[in-house]
């Protein structure tokens, strides 16, 4: 991917105005870090839960508005995969 960005001029970090929904702020890895047992695991099991759907909405634009094909065959894999994971991790929060 990163062979790709500099192909397109494009940056390979995610700099400032550059967000995806369910990235963890300072505040949201502190909250996990003071957490414990089972609570840690709920709250560890809801974040990944939402970075995973921010990198799906990703993906599904990519899908829908990408213009390489390589580019938009990776992103139906993302979102197979991370989907699945998402389902994986509900399941397994519903347990907790």
């Amino acid at each position: 991917m990163t062979g790709w960005l500099k192909s397109w001029n494009e940056s390979a970090t995610m700099g400032a105005g550059h967000s995806m929904d369910g990235m963890m702020g300072e505040g949201d890895l502190k909250q996990l870090e003071a957490a414990q047992g089972t609570a840690a695991a709920k709250l560890f099991l809801t974040q990944m839960i939402a970075h995973h759907e921010g990198a799906v909405m990703m993906a599904k634009t990519e899908t829908s508005q990408g213009k390489n094909a390589d580019a938009i065959k990776l992103s139906k894999n993302i979102v197979t995969a991370q989907e699945a994971e998402i389902k994986e991790m509900k399941d397994l929060l519903a347990t907790l």
